[in-house]
């Protein structure tokens, strides 16, 4: 047998070819050890070169639900509610660590993939974002989502605003007027 290592793009595409002649061995025979070994080396320089990168949880929980042909009633004991449900597959909610446990010991969906962190998008500031900028009147609110993440909490801190209340209390005049 001659194998050498997989080193270079050459030689990634030529041992590619190799598995391909070899796919109809038999195993355990001398053709076969090669395409075994073969397919390790191809497999060791693969993932150095190219790795692959962990899907978004919610990429992960549509794609099981679309394999296993599971509808939103199917993942209630896992994640909750419907509502809860949807608020997670739309970023509106991220997973618990109960959710988490639950849709790996259910679906079979990697840790690894449920807690990875899911990148920002529109979807997930939502309505919650909005009614979490602390001190912001609704005129001063956003109107879209994205703008919201560019505020900063330099930028939300303002002086307090005079009160434009009433000058009268239950009949109580202020000082230097008539009841």
């Amino acid at each position: 047998m001659n194998i050498k290592p997989v080193r270079t793009e050459a030689d990634h595409k030529a041992a590619l070819m190799e598995i391909e002649n070899l796919m109809t061995a038999e195993f355990g025979t001398p053709e076969g050890d090669r395409l075994d070994i073969l397919a390790t080396l191809v497999e060791a320089y693969e993932s150095k070169h190219f790795p692959l990168e962990l899907p978004d949880p919610v990429a992960a929980i549509k794609f099981t639900m679309e394999r296993f042909s599971l509808t939103i009633k199917d993942l209630e004991p896992s994640i909750g509610r419907p509502s809860r449900v949807y608020e997670v597959l739309n970023h509106t909610r991220p997973l618990t660590l109960r959710m988490i446990r639950s849709l790996n010991a259910s679906f079979g969906i990697p840790v690894e993939s449920l807690i990875k962190e899911a990148p920002p998008t529109k979807k997930r500031l939502g309505m919650y974002g909005l009614r979490s900028l602390v001190g912001v009147t609704r005129a001063e609110r956003p109107k879209r989502p994205e703008d919201a993440m560019m505020l900063t909490p330099a930028r939300l801190r303002r002086e307090p605003k005079a009160s434009k209340g009433p000058k009268h209390r239950k009949g109580l005049a202020t000082s230097g007027e008539k009841s």
